[in-house]
């Protein structure tokens, strides 16, 4: 078993089961405590690997959690047909440039005609070229028609795309944790002999972050030991919610936290647990640990469950 710590001035972890509207869970489910480690080993390719989730995991809240919420319009919604219209004023342009290239090859005929005509005494080649000049001249008038047809095709399509009308995006929900701080405990993890000297250095093989990418995030080993085995109150969360000895000097809430992700990031199984702002109490004890960690240079005791 190890223990480490994370924090960060933001984090955002969202809600799987959440599709219109980005929400944030309150705590790290399992499968992002999974992914923080997976960065600091430098696995890649750990939705593959059908046993990385195996491992027991349970979370403490260090800082009050607070939320902000604020409405959010994404810009790629604003800009996703600009590069269609782009694309149908040039081809329009080179349609036209192409027109104006047909038609200057016809005036140079119509010229080289003209000159030939006054010319006296033709010699045979100049006859021949003569007589030839109009065929010539007709297949160019041809294909001037042809590309002013195509051109104003060109032209209708790209006032229809010019005309088109955007409509704005619904502004997008979104929550952010300030300021979080978090106690991470790990047991039967199968890269604990790998992650241990890099959670001891603060080295971290990829970007160490909370949720989303723009949201780094720190990390530290925590020293610590277990003291029992059974505990009798949680300062995490419980999945005992029938043994709670509830109060009404404190605040309950349940969330469902993911907790084995596959490819393309599907997420496969979830737990149901009941947390709160202060330690849980329990009518009997229940399977957990209770453990003794260094923080802050003084020796506190946790007691978390595993899921």
């Amino acid at each position: 078993m190890f223990v480490f710590k994370i924090w960060g001035n933001f984090a955002s972890f969202r809600d799987p089961l959440t599709i219109s509207q980005n929400l944030s869970l309150p705590l790290p489910p399992k499968t992002t405590v999974g992914g923080m480690m997976a960065s600091i080993l430098g696995i890649e390719s750990y939705f593959g690997d059908e046993n990385y989730f195996d491992f027991d995991y349970s979370c403490i809240v260090l800082n009050d959690i607070r939320k902000k919420s604020f409405s959010q319009n994404y810009i790629d919604k604003y800009t996703s047909k600009v590069g269609t219209k782009i694309s149908a004023y040039e081809t329009a342009i080179k349609k036209y440039q192409d027109v104006e290239k047909a038609q200057e090859k016809l005036i140079a005929l119509k010229e080289e005609k003209q000159k030939l005509l006054e010319q006296e005494n033709l010699k045979k080649t100049q006859i021949t070229k003569l007589e030839k000049l109009p065929t010539r001249i007709y297949k160019q008038l041809k294909t001037i028609n042809k590309k002013c047809q195509d051109l104003s095709s060109e032209i209708e399509k790209l006032n229809n795309k010019l005309n088109e009308t955007f409509t704005k995006p619904k502004p997008t929900n979104r929550e952010l944790l300030l300021n979080p701080s978090y106690l991470i405990i790990i047991d039967n993890f199968k890269y604990e002999d790998k992650i241990i000297p890099l959670l001891k250095t603060h080295a971290s093989i990829f970007p160490f972050y909370l949720g989303n990418s723009e949201f780094s995030g720190n990390f530290a080993y925590i020293e610590s030991k277990i003291i029992s085995k059974t505990i009798n109150k949680a300062d995490s969360f419980t999945t005992h919610t029938d043994k709670i000895e509830f109060s009404f000097e404190q605040k309950y809430s349940n969330m469902t936290m993911s907790l084995k992700a596959v490819e393309a990031r599907q997420y496969k199984e979830f737990q149901k647990v009941v947390y709160s702002d202060k330690a849980i109490q329990f009518k009997e004890p229940v399977d957990g640990v209770c453990i003794e960690a260094r923080l802050n240079n003084q020796l506190v005791e946790f007691r978390c469950e595993f899921v």
